[in-house]
Parts: structure tokens; C-alpha cells; sequence
């Protein structure tokens, strides 16, 4: 599905902080989305190199029917489409935090060799590591005592009644891919 572009929208939210660098690099026009050109301009100008688990430059390609998670570990080619907010952020994901990323993608390899066919879609291992690379969150705490209430699901005490601790204390990096896709559409309404 092709999307309309929104030039600012890493101005909407704080969620973007993490990607307003690699966002900035992107060499494209305002007016148009990037494209894999642009894409791997940003990915090859990392240093060190992204590259995934067993050594492959991280390069974007057109999307095909090959099997995403296989083909980004064997090849370093990871399957993309153009004017996609999904893409997009993936892309600036593997910028941003390129291990986690290939540590995620030799994980879905590895499963996906040891069970080639699950029963149902992806099988379990494959699902919780994609619920992790699309909608995870990682908390960094300098205070022990609001660590414990994040721990306890104390929600309400911790981010209403101690909110300006946690602003203080706590940082949270996401890659939440498909949040970050639906907040753009959301407010470039």
C-alpha cells in the first residue's frame, strides 16, 4: 500500500528520537519518498558496517516472494518496498540499532531451519521474535526502586504519580515499527 509522505514526521513525537540522525542523513528530497537508492546510502555509510549475523553487508532491495528472514541473513539483502512507512522505519532500525536487528534475524534463521514448516504461520519461537523487532520496547533505569514498580506493573504510581522521576531516571528506546507507522498516519491527517 502506497502512503502519502510527510516530510516532518519525525517532528510528531518523541518515539522518533532514536532515528532523528539516521533520519537526517537520508539524502532525499523533501517532497518525495526516499528510495532504495537513498536507502542504502544510509545503511553504507554506517561505520562500523551493518552486516548481518554471518558477515553480509546489509543492502535494500525490491520486495519479492522469497523468504524475508532467510534471504536478509544468507544474502544481506533485506527485502523492501518504496513510499512504505513500514520500510522505511525498518531501514532506519537497521541503522539505528544494527545488532539487535541481525542478532533478531540469525534467531528467525536458525528457528526457521530447525522447523521448516510449523503447523500454524510462523510457529511460536518465530512469533515472539517478531513481536520483540515490531513492537518491542528497551527500558533503561538508574533507579532501582522505579526498576521494581516497572517490574511489579505498578503503571499507574510509577509513569502518573512519579512521572518526573521517570522522565529523570528512565529512557526508553523502541523499535516499534508498526506503532511508529500508525502514528504518522495519525497525525499527517
Amino acid at each position: 500500500m502506497t502512503s502519502a509522505w510527510d516530510a516532518a514526521w519525525h517532528t510528531r513525537s518523541p518515539i522518533y528520537q532514536p532515528l532523528l540522525e539516521a533520519a537526517h542523513s537520508l539524502s532525499y528530497s523533501h517532497d518525495n519518498w526516499p528510495d532504495l537508492e537513498d536507502y542504502n546510502c544510509l545503511l553504507q555509510a554506517a561505520s562500523p558496517p551493518i552486516l548481518t549475523h554471518n558477515g553480509k553487508p546489509v543492502r535494500c532491495v525490491p520486495q519479492a516472494d522469497d523468504h524475508y528472514e532467510q534471504r536478509a541473513y544468507l544474502t544481506g539483502e533485506v527485502q523492501t518496498r518504496t513510499h512504505n512507512w513500514h520500510d522505511l522505519f525498518n531501514t532506519l532500525v537497521w541503522r539505528v540499532f544494527p545488532r539487535t536487528k541481525a542478532a533478531i534475524n540469525l534467531m528467525h534463521y536458525r528457528t526457521s531451519q530447525e522447523n521448516p514448516q510449523p503447523a500454524v504461520g510462523r510457529g511460536t519461537a518465530r512469533d515472539v521474535l517478531t513481536l520483540f523487532d515490531e513492537s518491542g520496547v528497551v527500558i533503561a533505569c538508574a533507579q532501582d526502586e522505579l526498576s521494581d514498580m516497572l517490574r511489579q506493573h505498578q503503571w499507574k504510581s510509577l509513569f502518573w504519580q512519579r512521572r518526573s522521576e521517570v522522565d529523570i531516571n528512565m529512557k526508553f528506546l523502541s523499535s516499534a515499527i508498526p506503532f511508529m507507522k500508525r502514528l504518522c498516519s495519525l497525525t499527517s491527517a
